[in-house]
């Protein structure tokens, strides 16, 4: 996984390998038209994160869409122009692609490499860059067939702890790639030894900018000016958000990291509105936050036994925010998402989440 507050996932996930069964191919419904209207496409996992699956959710009445078809124990997706990515990560190394509606199977499934550990997924300049956790390089890949086309080198970027500088997370802004490097010793109990934010000429193939930020960098889709990073200990302090603009060099400190807790697991925002998911010391229990990123202001909304690692913002000026199975109250939690309105700082669904067949995983806009 590519967070420290994902690490205890990661052990479970490992322990899970072991039940699944041939990569969990193939599909449980292929005659499920696609939604009508705007919908989120979510991954779903087990419990001991064996096996997964794949759904939709409408945006305009939460109707479920469950089980469309199987996918793996660590399954991503990415959305970019109508065209869905699914990610099968850790120990899986795949991408699939798929046209909204047809589930029975892919377009096509492309390898990226024995333990590669594929994170996300999006097009640029009319390719397919892959960013990949455990190599030093991302692939380019020809969107339309999947095929290898070559790499964009990130070994200059690679930080104390490698040698991989652990890409997550990418932006596309014009014609440049933004990618989020975690800077986590991974031998050395997933230490922070400080991310960064690298820029990269997608028609060139080649990095073109580099900023140093805290260890745990992430980069969050954003409608606001610049890009949208969390990351811990920039300057010392614990956690914090912040908002790079490429064109002029300048990182601005939107919210002070020795407010919130030691990490964070995931940030939403729209506009000046943003919500912020972070755990207790212990991992026992995760807050949701309301931020106002003009004036820095916090105002906390609820706290959770669940395990809360991924939030998403869409155009109606909700977050959705994925649930999982805590470590302190496994039995009495209620995985599923729950829906905040960002400018109210209000939960729309505080009592019942919406609920799938297996607990929510990642999800994106369709």
């Amino acid at each position: 996984m590519t967070r420290t507050s994902n690490t205890i996932s990661l052990a479970l996930f490992a322990l899970g390998l072991t039940a699944c069964k041939d990569g969990g191919d193939g599909p449980l419904d292929d005659t499920s038209p696609a939604a009508d209207g705007p919908m989120a496409l979510v991954t779903t996992v087990a419990q001991d994160y064996a096996t997964g699956s794949f759904g939709s959710v409408s945006l305009e009445d939460w109707t479920v869409n469950d089980s469309l078809f199987l996918t793996t124990g660590d399954a991503a997706l990415s959305v970019d122009e109508g065209v869905i990515y699914q990610i099968n990560r850790y120990g899986y190394d795949n991408v699939r692609r798929y046209t909204p509606g047809e589930w029975a199977a892919p377009v096509w499934e492309r390898s990226t490499g024995d333990r590669t550990n594929p994170y996300d997924a999006v097009t640029c300049a009319g390719k397919l860059f892959v960013s990949l956790y455990n190599d030093d390089a991302l692939a380019v890949l020809d969107p339309a067939t999947g095929d290898l086309v070559s790499e964009v080198d990130l070994s200059g970027a690679v930080l104390q702890g490698g040698p991989e500088p652990e890409a997550t997370e990418m932006i596309v802004r014009g014609d440049s790639l933004y990618v989020a490097l975690n800077g986590l010793d991974q031998a050395n109990d997933w230490a922070s030894v400080g991310g960064a934010v690298v820029e990269v000429d997608c028609a060139a193939e080649t990095v073109t900018g580099r900023w140093a930020v805290g260890g745990n960098t992430q980069l969050h889709a954003w409608d606001g000016a610049g890009l949208l990073i969390s990351a811990e200990a920039l300057d010392g302090a614990g956690a914090g958000v912040w908002s790079l603009d490429p064109d002029e060099d300048e990182l601005t400190k939107l919210i002070d990291g020795d407010r919130l807790s030691g990490a964070i697991s995931d940030v939403a925002a729209s506009g000046t509105d943003a919500l912020i998911l972070a755990p207790s010391e212990d991992y026992s229990s995760y807050t949701m936050t309301c931020a106002d990123l003009a004036t820095g202001a916090l105002t906390e909304l609820a706290s959770f036994s669940e395990y809360l690692p991924k939030a998403e913002a869409n155009d109606r000026g909700e977050a959705w925010v994925i649930a999982r199975w805590g470590w302190a109250d496994p039995e009495n939690d209620k995985p599923g998402i729950y829906v905040v309105d960002l400018a109210a700082c209000a939960l729309k669904n505080a009592d019942a989440p919406i609920t799938f067949e297996l607990a929510p995983y990642d999800l994106d806009w369709l």
